[in-house]
């Protein structure tokens, strides 16, 4: 924990509150992610502090702390706004600290409350705003999220309306398919994974499709089901919000493919279908290395990605892919993978990452993003006859170590 939140927090009473204190086996600790400005942060926090309350009065009351990690602007607004709160605090003057758990938790919005083992610092869940609501006396302490297959137990409907057992999927390669009748990008995209879905059958290979609805009424949801070869999970089953929840669905349509391991493969098979229509790359293993276009450009947003944007012609996009392997497949192989790699030339998306970036006219470009924090790190070079493997693995190794000067995006 002290990893995590360093040596001391701030108190009720001032700083000075050893981390030590609130670590340990069986415990957990929530990080708050918070703001004044914040009206839904604003809205959230007295029902955090009642449900806080009541849950310090029950049997487990000890085995949990939480710690308030501000998105404030100035002091004197985190000082009002902590005053409100009954629990820790990181000290506002620990920016950089703010900020690494912030990227670490993947900390897109807020208010946002993730449990950590209190022990080992590592992610519990990280949500915890729906726990509040769900779980208002903590009876279900210490959150331990359920696994993809426990969640998916139980029975399943074919369009013939029989209902099919999970246990006879055992071996199959899922896809778990949110999208609704009523959402227009759904619409257009279900007809395309039909077509991909039967020539993978077709080609004998274990797949199946488990549709995750979103529709507003059943009418709707039998309608579009109907058109649908698939399976579905029924109308209203409380396993589509769990299993949202887990991955984060925030927009449909949605496709995450999952392994006969019950494992996630990709959360991004929407944008890969659309480039692998037949399937040749089925079930879609993530890649060290891959060429930045619509379909693989997302990751963009949610990690650090070192991109080689080139002319797009053959030649510099062999060089790309040459200078990059080394360094892309070293650091695929490790186990808490920090930064994922990208070729591009002429896809739309290189030509609107250049100008977000504001990388300027030469088509040639060599950089980390991450857009998480706001930051860009450029390498000099601008040639890809200079950009050979060994400057990108010292590009690499200087990032790492802190060397290179990042600008803001």
């Amino acid at each position: 924990m002290e990893a995590l939140l360093g040596e001391s927090l701030v108190g009720k009473a001032g700083a000075g509150i050893p981390v030590k204190s609130i670590a340990g086996e069986g415990k957990v600790v929530g990080l708050y992610f918070s703001a004044h400005w914040c009206p839904p942060c604003r809205g959230f926090t007295p029902q955090l502090v009642q449900w806080y309350k009541t849950f310090r009065e029950s049997a487990n009351g000890k085995q949990l702390e939480i710690v308030f990690i501000s998105s404030d602007r100035d002091e004197s607004s985190w000082q009002e706004y902590y005053g409100e709160m009954p629990w820790l605090a990181l000290c506002f003057q620990e920016r950089d600290r703010k900020a690494k758990l912030s990227k670490q938790f993947k900390v897109k919005g807020i208010p946002m409350l993730v449990f950590v083992d209190g022990s080992t610092g590592k992610k519990i869940t990280d949500q915890g705003r729906n726990i509040v609501q769900e779980d208002p006396n903590g009876e279900k302490f210490p959150w331990e999220p359920e696994t993809i297959g426990d969640i998916l137990k139980g029975s399943l409907l074919s369009t013939n309306g029989q209902e099919v057992g999970m246990d006879s999927l055992d071996g199959c390669i899922l896809a778990l398919y949110f999208s609704a009748h009523w959402c227009p990008p759904c619409k257009h995209f279900t007809p395309e994974l039909i077509k991909t879905y039967k020539k993978i059958r077709q080609d004998g290979k274990k797949f199946e499709i488990i549709f995750c609805s979103s529709d507003r009424d059943e009418a709707s949801f039998k309608e579009y089901f109907g058109t649908m070869p698939w399976l579905a999970l029924p109308f209203g089953d409380e396993r589509k919000q769990k299993l949202a929840s887990l991955f984060n669905i925030e927009g449909i349509p949605a496709l995450i493919i999952i392994g006969e391991n019950r494992k996630v493969i990709t959360k991004e098979a929407r944008g890969v279908i659309e480039k692998d229509s037949e399937g040749k790359d089925f079930p879609w293993y993530p890649k060290p290395l891959n060429e930045l276009t619509n379909a693989t450009g997302s990751l963009i947003n949610e990690e650090t990605c070192l991109v080689y944007l080139t002319d797009g012609k053959e030649k510099s996009m062999r060089q790309a892919q040459e200078a990059l392997h080394d360094q892309a497949e070293a650091l695929f192989k490790e186990t808490d993978q920090n930064l994922y790699f990208f070729y591009g030339g002429e896809d739309d998306i290189c030509d609107s990452l250049r100008d977000y970036c504001k990388l300027g006219t030469s088509n040639t470009a060599l950089f980390i993003i991450d857009a998480n924090d706001g930051k860009i790190f450029v390498h000099s070079a601008t040639d890809t006859d200079v950009i050979n493997k060994d400057v990108v693995a010292e590009f690499v190794s200087s990032w790492q170590q802190g060397k290179v000067e990042p600008r803001n995006l």
